[in-house]
């Protein structure tokens, strides 16, 4: 397995040498940290999933680091039994990462506590249908991490409130439940309503993606189009993507918005564009 490193600003890749564990299944985060000159430094995490149903604590990570330039392996370790979601994104707030686990759980690991601890805390019981479809994680506008459900009935946005602690970063595992805000529930069959001029639309809806740092917008994918709702508004907006179309097989695909200026860049930047 040969990962890389793309940089959307200059057009160039870096090639990581090869990790020293071989994870069957896994998943992935990317944490950009703070540097004090212009040097990007990042740190990418391979993390193993166990597929099959077995009672463990502990999970293997693997991470690259671009200051050390290698791969370092480490166990992470849980209070309670858990697995991770396989072939799934870390969402990272702040250097936190954000894993799915199994059972309707969220795997929370703060790489800087050197504590090499993985917290667990339950996702939100929906309100439209406890049985949901798809799940995507998100930042919100005012820096939170955002989680978004969909069903056949439609959609529910939940923010979840951070514990105030000087002594750590990580969300702690009492009364989480009421940590859990729900921001905006929407159903479908009132979004269509609101939109008329989107006929013919499939009765198979789902949450695609949210927009960076935005909690007002939302991707959605009806049948093989792609749209923004924005629940301010309550507007429809059709997506153009160059793609296959009704050809994509959902099932094992992924939209991830891009942006570009999401990538970090230095300060010196912002000062030469005020200049000009």
């Amino acid at each position: 397995m040969t990962y890389y490193v793309w940089n959307p600003i200059t057009k160039q890749r870096y090639e990581l040498p090869q990790p020293q564990q071989f994870y069957r299944s896994l998943c992935m985060a990317f944490i950009v940290e703070d540097s004090d000159d212009d040097v990007i430094c990042y740190k990418v995490i391979r993390a193993k999933c166990v597929c099959k149903r077995v009672e463990v604590n502990t999970v293997s990570i693997e991470t690259f680091s671009s200051k050390t330039t290698a791969w370092k392996q480490s166990t992470l370790t849980c209070s309670s039994n858990f697995a991770l979601c396989p072939r799934s994104v870390a969402t990272v707030i702040k250097g936190v990462v954000h894993w799915f686990a199994v059972q309707k759980n969220l795997a929370i690991y703060d790489p800087y506590l050197g504590l090499r601890r993985i917290s667990l805390i339950k996702l939100p019981a929906g309100q439209l249908s406890y049985d949901y479809e798809e799940s995507v994680l998100g930042e919100s506008f005012d820096g939170l991490l955002q989680y978004g459900q969909s069903s056949r009935l439609g959609i529910e946005i939940w923010v979840l409130e951070k514990e105030q602690s000087s002594n750590s970063s990580i969300y702690k595992s009492t009364h989480l439940e009421n940590r859990w805000n729900l921001r905006y529930k929407l159903r479908f069959k009132e979004m269509w309503k609101q939109n008329p001029t989107f006929t013919g639309h499939s009765k198979e809806t789902q949450i695609l993606s949210f927009l960076h740092r935005n909690s007002e917008s939302v991707f959605i994918r009806s049948g093989s189009n792609i749209y923004l709702y924005d629940f301010e508004s309550r507007r429809l907006e059709v997506v153009r993507y160059q793609g296959r179309a009704s050809s994509i097989f959902w099932d094992s695909s992924r939209v991830v918005p891009y942006f570009r200026p999401s990538w970090p860049h230095s300060s010196l930047c912002h000062c030469i564009n005020r200049i000009k």
